[in-house]
C-alpha cells in the first residue's frame, strides 16, 4: 500500500473514533489535543489500525502516537516489505 492510501485510510479510521469531521483530520492534528481522543479512544484506534493493516501492535508503540503523522509512519514502517521479512 503506497502512503497516499495509508494516509487516507489511518485518517478515516482516526475519525470513527473521535468526535471530528473527516476533513478536520490533518496529519498535523494531536491525536489527544486536536481530536479529543482519549486514552479509551486510543486503545480502540490501535485495534482498528490492527485490523486494517493485519498488523500486532503493542502498548508501548501505540503510546508513542501523538500524530496522525505518527500513526501514519508507523503502519508505513510495518507495512514495508522488509520490514515483514523480520
Amino acid at each position: 500500500m503506497d502512503r497516499p492510501a495509508i494516509e487516507s485510510k489511518v485518517r478515516e479510521l482516526v475519525h470513527q473514533q473521535g468526535v471530528v469531521l473527516l476533513a478536520e483530520v490533518e496529519l498535523t492534528s494531536r491525536l489527544d489535543e486536536d481530536l479529543a481522543l482519549d486514552s479509551l479512544d486510543q486503545v480502540e484506534l490501535m485495534f482498528s489500525v490492527e485490523e486494517e493493516f493485519d498488523l500486532e501492535i503493542t502498548n508501548e508503540d501505540a503510546e508513542a502516537w501523538t500524530t496522525v503523522a505518527d500513526v501514519v509512519a508507523y503502519v508505513e514502517r510495518r507495512t514495508q516489505p522488509s520490514a515483514k521479512a523480520g
